[in-house]
Formats: structure tokens, C-alpha cells, sequence
């Protein structure tokens, strides 16, 4: 299985023909310096929540792929309401008191003035999942969405998000792997 992109790139729909592997798909573009934040409108399956099927988005490295790739860092709001932050984790922390919809907007701000990650849930702010140690030259981290297994879609859109002020939302290019 693999995930399939629209021509214009702006939407990862799961390939019917998919198994058990995780699916993601990595943003083109990364950031090490300033604020960037971007929004997906994620629609997984209606038994997201039996085992093996979840999803999650948050930010990876360039070199991320998958757990079974190289290590490198990801930090991600599951859909269980955790947070995980190494691309190999399977246990997350409990970052909400709720599982998210399996139709939902998740939106992602990164501030490195801040070190820190905050997430937003359909235009909510959840609060910040994430704080960075301060380091003087920083890995690029791109945006990334997960699937535990087949039958999902995450589209890029404009955010809806209270997001703070002077934060413009990115404009995102995606690239696909196969796993």
C-alpha cells in the first residue's frame, strides 16, 4: 500500500489495496528558525480506534520514515489523545482527556522563538504538547501525518485556527514515500 496524492498535492488519500504498515506523508518544506504552522482536515476510518488503527500529525525530520526507518525525531498528537515524540515510539503520553474525532481539523504551530509545539482540535486551542531544549542550530522539522493502516485521508487546508498573532499559515508542497 501506499499513500496517493492529488495533482496538486495538496491531499494524501490511502491506497484501498493497503495493509498494516503505517502510512504517512512528509511536507516538502522545513523549518528551523522562526514560527510556521499548518492545518490538516484528517477523515479516518470509523473503527480508528480498535487496535493498529490510528492517526497522527505533528512534525518529523527530514529523514523520517516510518517506524521501521532510520532514527530520527517525530513529535505527533495521536489520534488517543497522546503525544509521542521519537519516530519508533508506540507508547505516547496522555497529552488530552480525549480521543479526536475521526473527522477532525488538527492544526499545528511551531514557534522555535518559544521552543515549543501547541496543537489545535477543529479551530480549538488544546494547548502546547511540545517544549524544545534551546539549541543553536536546530534540525529542520517538516509537517507529517500518520495512518495506522489503510482507508484514511488528510487534506492541507487554510487554518481555521486561532492561531497567535503574526502567524501566517505555510503553504505546504508534499512528497510521498511508500512503506
Amino acid at each position: 500500500g501506499a499513500v496517493m496524492l492529488t495533482g496538486d498535492a495538496t491531499a494524501a488519500r490511502m491506497d484501498p489495496a493497503g495493509n498494516a504498515r503505517l502510512y504517512y506523508c512528509l511536507g516538502t518544506l522545513g523549518v528551523c528558525r522562526g514560527e510556521f504552522a499548518f492545518e490538516v482536515l484528517v477523515q479516518a476510518p470509523s473503527d480508528v480506534f480498535t487496535a493498529g488503527n490510528f492517526f497522527a500529525v505533528g512534525v518529523a525530520c527530514k529523514r523520517y520514515r516510518g517506524p521501521s526507518g532510520p532514527a530520527c525525531a517525530a513529535y505527533v498528537l495521536r489520534s488517543d489523545g497522546a503525544v509521542l515524540s521519537q519516530s519508533d515510539s508506540t507508547v505516547g503520553v496522555k497529552f488530552l482527556d480525549r480521543a479526536l474525532p475521526a473527522t477532525c481539523r488538527v492544526a499545528v504551530h511551531v514557534d522555535l522563538h518559544r521552543w515549543q509545539m501547541s496543537f489545535y482540535i477543529d479551530s480549538k486551542p488544546v494547548g502546547v504538547g511540545f517544549r524544545f531544549t534551546p539549541i543553536s542550530d536546530p534540525e529542520p522539522l517538516f509537517p507529517v501525518v500518520l495512518f495506522g493502516r489503510a482507508g484514511g485521508s488528510a487534506v492541507l487546508v487554510p487554518p481555521q485556527a486561532d492561531l497567535p498573532d503574526g502567524v501566517s499559515p505555510t503553504r505546504l508542497r508534499h512528497q510521498h514515500h511508500h512503506t
